[in-house]
């Protein structure tokens, strides 16, 4: 990681357009997930998932960069506690191959990307899928691994995966220059060539086959409908595209939409981050200098046809919109660069649905408990339904957040915007691990 020293100034948060009162949102407990033996050195982005009273956290660089990943429960007799349940090993031991860079977390079901993966090619990557009784009660066993069906050298297949329902969509968006960087992301299906097998059933790309894409940067399913981002599109300015099933024929995934930002230009990285809502999509572009330098913005696409409704940006170094995740009505968005309570802590920006009305609404910015200079809080999230849990990578934990309860209503957001005050270090430049494919570092997020 590097983190360049800068300026100090102050910080904005502002949205567009105003919008009715905001849904009533207040915050209940607050639990912290991690393994005191484990050092925060090995937890890279923390990626972290959370479904169904269970939750991953994933130290990627544990046991020389194989991996690994925590299965956390909640308490049945203790709704406000958590423990630990199990450690998922990489299934195959390679030193850097990143068992747990991305993971997903559905019912019994845990994905696990393996983007340094060998197999195939240096950094082709490889998925592996984890059952909850596979091999003995809570044992987390490998129901299958799953690879490219064109892999290659850097191909970086799993760089980042979703899960919904008997649907996985895998992205892998060729860090590789000399291949074009085209990028692709790839949906399997449960008992597609058998039972419990996992088959592919289609290869996505974008439509207009833009070079140096990096397509399937980010993924996102929700039922019948898939987001992939592509940050490198038009020398990074980005874009997402959006796919749906049987568009184009029976049980095709067809392309629906090409989404980018009204006022997008090059560096903003549009597509680093994506997620879908029932009946939103939101495109974070965590490099967009707009307040100052990448404080970041979120793009937020109102139901087909899938037009830019509403725009938040953060403040200088948020990197606002890293990560990304939809709730019960509530979107929560990682910008690991803000102050919070120490400098470059990070926090993540909640909002809700407004009463009545489409828009969306910042009701509220959320900090780890003990925050330190550095943490990264906010470098990953998930939702499920009002639970919120958030990566901190520099402490080498997770927090999980209820949100629960009411606080007095908040006034939406003018044209004007809303005023943050704190004090923020400038020239943060981006968060990364710098690994064999240092373009993690040079073109990620």
């Amino acid at each position: 990681r590097f983190a360049p020293m800068g300026l100090l100034m102050l910080a904005t948060l502002t949205t567009w357009p105003s919008a009715a009162w905001a849904r009533p949102v207040g915050l209940g407990g607050v639990s912290r997930l991690s393994r005191p033996d484990i050092p925060a050195s090995d937890f890279s982005t923390a990626a972290v998932a959370i479904d169904d009273g269970r939750a991953v956290l994933c130290p990627a660089l544990r046991f020389g960069g194989s991996g690994s990943c925590l299965i956390f429960e909640r308490a049945s007799a203790d709704p406000g506690s958590w423990s630990f349940v199990k450690e998922v090993l990489n299934p195959q031991p390679v030193a850097w191959d990143e068992f747990g860079s991305a993971t997903d977390l559905r019912g019994e079901t845990a994905i696990v990307g393996l983007p340094g993966s060998d197999v195939g090619g240096l950094n082709a990557g490889a998925m592996s899928m984890h059952e909850r009784n596979m091999g003995g009660t809570d044992s987390w066993g490998v129901a299958r691994t799953l690879h490219a069906p064109d892999p290659g050298p850097e191909r970086v297949f799993s760089w980042d995966v979703a899960i919904s329902g008997d649907t996985v969509v895998v992205g892998a968006p060729t860090i590789n220059m000399a291949d074009s960087g085209f990028g692709s992301a790839y949906v399997f299906e449960r008992n597609q060539g058998g039972v419990d097998a996992w088959g592919l059933v289609k290869t996505l790309s974008a439509a207009d086959s833009p070079i140096f894409a990096n397509f399937g940067f980010s993924v996102a399913i929700l039922e019948d409908r898939i987001v992939a981002g592509a940050p490198g599109v038009e020398s990074d300015a980005g874009a997402a595209y959006v796919f749906e099933r049987d568009f184009g024929g029976a049980d095709n995934w067809g392309e629906v939409a090409k989404l980018t930002a009204s006022d997008g230009h090059s560096g903003d990285r549009f597509g680093s981050s994506v997620a879908i809502g029932p009946d939103t999509l939101v495109v974070g572009a965590p490099r967009r200098d707009e307040a100052g330098l990448n404080t970041g913005a979120i793009y937020l696409f109102a139901s087909v046809p899938w037009v830019e409704q509403e725009k938040f940006i953060g403040s200088v170094q948020d990197g606002l919109g890293t990560a990304l995740a939809f709730g019960d009505g509530l979107l929560a968005a990682g910008a690991p660069g803000n102050l919070g309570p120490e400098l470059r802590a990070g926090t993540v920006a909640l909002f809700s649905k407004s009463s009545g009305s489409p828009n969306w609404t910042w009701v509220m910015s959320l900090h780890a408990p003990g925050s330190s200079e550095f943490d990264g809080f906010g470098t990953s999230v998930d939702m499920d339904t009002n639970e919120l849990i958030v990566g901190a990578p520099i402490q080498g934990a997770a927090y999980v957040f209820d949100i629960v309860g009411s606080v007095p209503q908040v006034p939406a957001l003018g044209a004007t915007g809303l005023t943050i005050l704190g004090v923020l270090l400038a020239g943060w430049g981006m968060l990364c691990v710098r690994r064999r494919t240092s373009e993690r570092c040079r073109h990620g997020a």
